[in-house]
């Protein structure tokens, strides 16, 4: 037995063990070489049966695969023994087990199904809706609306962000390492509460002056770069915009309602950047020397417009609706964009939070995807994913970018001279990677979009018995392969006519047999095929230029190193691994793990792991792909040959998720200048990978239809979609 499997087996023990104290009647659902594991490894659980939608009445592995009839009467738990990227459409195939008889599914992680929290969905807020507020506008004379997190907002998380990039500018452009961010508070906050409650930002600045000791260069040079960057980060709450319109074309007195230090000038500078046409009034806390907070600013507006019906419509729950109600206003209250995150089924993203640049990356994310007030009220606070670009520029693209930036730094720090973008996870990889250095600027491995794939390598680089059951042994453990179709796929050679194995499927076959039959009628064969592959694929090798003394790195998405392995073998170099995550069973692949780097993970397991990109690893395959075929040889000529597929590739919907990924990537350049280096803490952007194919989302049939998975190594399979919300 491998540590992979001796692995598996401690923890499913250590996830199910109430299970085995209990004598619960358990059935498995299954019928891989998992739960062949299990069976013959595990004696002491009450496993009465296995469950299998297309083998019922079989008996597999000594136990009955079961009927819904049979699971009804004879079981009291179901494990679902499945890689957990597939588990989620499992789980809905027979969530109604649960639902109906109260039978408990477990995952073979030891974690539940996820549920949306029931406080969510009965949220009275989701009620609302841009249609009631149009009705409510029509009603009323005077419309007054607040500023900011109502027609506008910052594409920070929090107004304070704001302080964080002008800090790093500071450092980065003019050489003041100072504590900007927490001087800028208290100086407002000082200011505020004993100078004058109605204060400029200009005095704000006088009072920060003293506290850093600036110089007046220096104070107007740091109130203008505060100024330029809170302008920059301002954008229209299309949907209220599009509200306050209306009010304007329906004949409605409108004003703007605003506490705030900025001076007229600026809010109108912001105005006029989002596209908002200046209102009737503008009513700004700071001049007018009147306050919102405490109710006065209200009252001055009911004054104005004595006699009329008055709305006012803002965020703030205190100020927006219990103060204006006070002063006798009708109040309509929606929701900020951080407000609507707590509340929602987003809200566990925000205890994820470290530093500025999760909160900039979640900013970004709320700016598109909250920026309606209403954006999840149809669904009571899920999330609508709407297009593969969606799910590209949400999920995606923070970690492609945290990891690129991994990935430059790792590969520095190894001396790697070139990186292999090993195909097709690197597709869209390697042009980020390039256009992320234009950006930077800075000094970094030359690199290549390398055609290959784990078919093309290990055929290529067998050169022995040991690698004829290596692959065996680590490549080929698939339920429904027929050893014939093992041997054209796996190694490159036809079944022989009479070969009485060659119908049989590999889980009814002793591995160790089998590779002793392989290696008796078809060692030669596999070895010459091998041979002349291997010197097809050192052809095309050549053809890019790669010299003898470099040191070669490749890029992959998640694995187990296997076509790492057989790419040092055939180039006869060692590799440097550069991965997102690494699965359990590389340790038996390689023997050492230097040459491995692995920034989400190392030694995850599929089956047991509880992070969100080993759970979810199937759509990544499918969204780290490229318009090509997966490459099963070169030819003579060193020419890539591509699987042939019955029916034409639809690339459309992936390469939308790329352009999502893309316009991610674009905006993080953006906002970072020349300075992209700073990094996410992974927990955050795991749960950000996770969350489109999670409860917390709803996607639409186009992006239901875009994950379709296919597996080489298993013809006899047809292609599936992958499940989502």
């Amino acid at each position: 037995m491998n540590s992979s499997d001796r692995f598996f087996l401690d923890a499913f023990r250590d996830n199910f063990g109430k299970y085995e104290e209990d004598g619960i009647p358990i059935a498995l659902y299954g019928i891989g070489e998992k739960t062949k594991l299990i069976i013959e490894n595990i004696k002491k659980y009450n496993i009465v049966g296995l469950m299998d939608q297309n083998s019922v009445g079989k008996t597999i592995y000594g136990r009955p695969v079961l009927s819904n009839d049979e699971v009804f009467e004879k079981v009291k738990a179901i494990i679902i023994v499945a890689n957990m990227s597939v588990a989620e459409t499992i789980y809905r195939r027979i969530a109604f087990l649960k639902k109906e008889q109260g039978i408990g599914i477990f995952f073979i992680n030891g974690t539940a199904p996820r549920e949306i929290d029931e406080m969510i969905l009965n949220d009275s807020y989701w009620e609302k809706t841009k249609a009631g507020l149009l009705q409510t506008i029509e009603e009323n004379d005077v419309i007054s609306f607040d500023l900011f997190d109502t027609l506008i907002m910052r594409q920070m998380l929090l107004p304070a962000d704001v302080f964080d990039l002008v800090e790093r500018e500071l450092a980065q452009k003019h050489g003041m390492a100072i504590d900007f961010k927490n001087k800028r508070i208290e100086a407002e906050r000082h200011t505020f509460r004993e100078i004058d409650k109605y204060c400029t930002i200009h005095k704000i600045y006088r009072t920060l002056k003293d506290m850093l000791d600036l110089n007046d260069q220096q104070e107007r040079m740091i109130k203008n770069l505060e100024i330029k960057i809170e302008l920059s980060c301002c954008q229209p709450r299309t949907s209220m915009v599009d509200c306050y319109r209306y009010a304007r074309s329906r004949g409605k007195r409108v004003v703007i309602t605003t506490d705030t230090f900025l001076t007229r000038e600026f809010i109108e500078s912001i105005l006029d950047r989002c596209g908002i046409e200046v209102p009737e009034r503008l009513l700004i806390s700071c001049e007018e020397r009147k306050l919102k907070y405490n109710g006065a600013l209200f009252h001055y507006l009911r004054e104005l417009y004595g006699g009329k019906t008055i709305l006012h419509i803002g965020d703030n729950h205190h100020v927006d609706n219990e103060m204006a109600r006070n002063a006798g206003l009708g109040t309509y209250e929606i929701r900020s964009a951080y407000d609507i995150a707590t509340a929602s089924a987003l809200g566990h993203l925000l205890t994820l939070l470290k530093s500025i640049e999760d909160r900039k990356v979640m900013g970004r994310l709320a700016s598109r995807y909250l920026n309606d007030p209403f954006a999840l009220n149809e669904h009571r606070g899920r999330l609508p994913i709407e297009s593969p670009f969606d799910v590209g520029y949400l999920s995606f693209g923070p970690l492609v970018f945290n990891y690129l930036i991994w990935l430059i730094q790792k590969s520095g720090e190894t001396k790697v001279d070139r990186l292999l973008f090993f195909a097709r996870d690197g597709f869209i990889l390697e042009r980020l990677y390039r256009r992320l250095i234009k950006a930077s600027g800075i000094s970094a491995p030359e690199c290549i979009y390398f055609l290959t794939s784990r078919r093309a390598a290990s055929v290529a680089g067998i050169k022995s018995e040991k690698d004829i059951a290596f692959i065996v042994n680590n490549i080929c453990k698939i339920k429904k392969i027929k050893i014939g179709h093992l041997l054209s796929k796996a190694f490159g050679v036809p079944a022989c006519p009479g070969d009485p194995l060659k119908d049989l499927y590999f889980y009814d076959v002793n591995e160790d047999a089998l590779i002793r039959h392989l290696n008796r009628h078809y060692r030669e064969a596999i070895l010459e095929n091998a041979k002349q592959e291997r010197e097809q694929y050192l052809a095309y090798i050549k053809s890019l230029g790669i010299r003898p003394g470099e040191i070669v790195g490749c890029v992959n998405f998640i694995g187990r190193g296997i076509t790492q392995y057989f790419m040092s073998e055939i180039m006869e170099k060692t590799l440097y691994g550069f991965y997102f995550a690494t699965e359990h069973d590389m340790t038996d692949v390689f023997d050492s793990p230097d040459a491995i780097f692995a920034l989400y993970g190392k030694r995850l397991s599929p089956f047991t792991s509880r992070s969100s990109l080993l759970t979810k690893a199937l759509f990544g395959e499918v969204v780290f792909s490229a318009p090509d075929e997966q490459l099963v040889k070169f030819d003579g000529g060193g020419k890539p040959v591509f699987q042939r597929k019955r029916k034409s590739r639809d690339f459309s919907m992936i390469g939308e998720c790329h352009r999502g990924i893309e316009q991610f990537v674009e905006e993080m350049i953006e906002l970072n200048g020349n300075d992209p280096w700073p990094r996410n803490n992974t927990e955050f952007l795991d749960n950000l990978f996770g969350l489109f194919s999670s409860p917390a989302c709803v996607c639409s049939d186009q992006v239901k239809k875009s994950f379709v998975f296919s597996d080489y190594y298993n013809p006899d399979v047809p292609e599936a979609a992958l499940s989502l919300n």
